[in-house]
């Protein structure tokens, strides 16, 4: 088996005339959840003019690598000024706790006397249509003494314990010296997928 990747082209491309204001340009953090069989509904973080992302999905063939739909309208949109996700959703994965699935996300907020950051949202994603729900209108993990400044791009998997473990990005600092954030990768663990030790 070989372990080096091999590109196989482009899937999706948002384009065209008509789109949905929230979905006009781009298609960050993919995430597939499947459907059935071979089809799966790809989750992506779409743009709007003012460069807030939202949530638009496309459903793909992966055998046939064959957009078979694209979904018109966004399936959650960045939230109200004044709130975590104000300015944007950047998704991250998909964990299944009992009978539900939950999707986790960064939410981004620009204010205009400070630097950019967010915090960590949840979506319940609802059977059988996967449509997105909003878990709670506070972050799902936010900042604290432990994570200060901003943290984002989560991804939580089942361990070997039966219990789960998340991994989150952290900044440390705005600038590490070079004009660049420092922001290392933490984890967090829990044993119900929603109370959570950093």
């Amino acid at each position: 088996m070989s372990n080096k990747w091999q590109k196989l082209g482009l899937l999706y491309c948002p384009s065209g005339t008509g789109r949905h204001p929230k979905l006009l340009s781009h298609a960050a953090n993919p995430l597939p959840v499947l459907i059935e069989g071979d089809l799966y509904r790809v989750f992506f973080s779409g743009r709007d003019v003012n460069n807030r992302s939202s949530v638009g999905a496309v459903d793909i063939d992966i055998a046939k690598r064959k957009v078979i739909q694209e979904q018109s309208h966004p399936f959650f949109v960045h939230g109200p000024e004044g709130s975590f996700y104000a300015d944007g959703v950047s998704i991250g994965n998909c964990y299944d706790v009992n009978d539900l699935k939950y999707m986790l996300f960064m939410g981004w907020q620009t204010p205009k006397d400070g630097h950019w950051r967010g915090d960590i949202g949840r979506l319940i994603v609802k059977k059988p249509n996967l449509r997105l729900e909003l878990d709670s209108e506070d972050p799902f993990m936010g900042s604290d003494s432990v994570d200060p400044i901003s943290l984002s791009y989560p991804w939580v998997q089942r361990n070997e314990k039966g219990g789960y473990s998340m991994w989150y990005s952290s900044v440390t600092t705005w600038d590490a010296g070079n004009g660049e954030m420092l922001a290392p990768i933490k984890l967090a663990s829990s044993a119900d997928g929603h109370n959570w030790n950093r």
